[in-house]
């Protein structure tokens, strides 16, 4: 609706459209069919040529002009609702999303001393994180992951928090007294 209440100017133009395209169609038609009739049954070309000219190549004329009104009203409508589709999506992209989420249990856990060396990831992905990464904040999924299995699992380090996996140093094998 306009300002006013009233039907928006572009949505009248379209529909007048239609409405002009099927006019246009019908009379056009019936106008072909009417030189077609008038010229059947007339064997001299000098007797055909009123029909073909009053009837026949006004008639087409009207077809091609229903055509071209027609698919600019299909065209119209299809370019509104990409319109409205991109302002739906510009909207979605600027929504602003909540500052604070609330972290989930196992990132609670982890915000203590031993956060730096503390590995999570979200079940079901690819990679893991730091706990204090912002894609896995506020999610409920988020599970302890052991440093020592990373290593030989298919996850990946999170190419935006870019956690490091603690390095441990194992013993070394004590040497053998002869």
């Amino acid at each position: 609706m306009g300002s006013n209440g009233s039907v928006p100017r572009r949505a009248t133009n379209a529909v007048n459209r239609e409405v002009f395209g099927v006019l246009a169609a019908i009379i056009g038609a019936v106008m072909l069919f009417l030189g077609w009739y008038g010229v059947s049954g007339r064997p001299n070309l000098a007797e055909q040529m009123p029909y073909i000219a009053s009837a026949t190549v006004p008639g087409a004329a009207l077809v091609i002009a229903a055509s071209v009104l027609l698919m600019g009203s299909s065209a119209q409508r299809r370019s509104d609702q990409t319109g409205d589709l991109v302002a739906e999506l510009h909207a979605l992209l600027v929504e602003e999303v909540g500052t604070d989420p609330s972290p989930s249990p196992v990132v609670e856990e982890l915000t203590g001393p031993d956060a730096p060396e503390a590995l999570v990831a979200v079940a079901g992905t690819a990679h893991y994180h730091r706990p204090d990464c912002t894609l896995v904040s506020g999610k409920a999924e988020v599970e302890r992951v052991d440093p020592a299995s990373v290593e030989g699992s298919e996850l990946r380090p999170c190419p935006v928090c870019e956690p490091t996996v603690p390095t441990t140093t194992a013993a070394a094998p004590p040497e053998l007294a002869d």
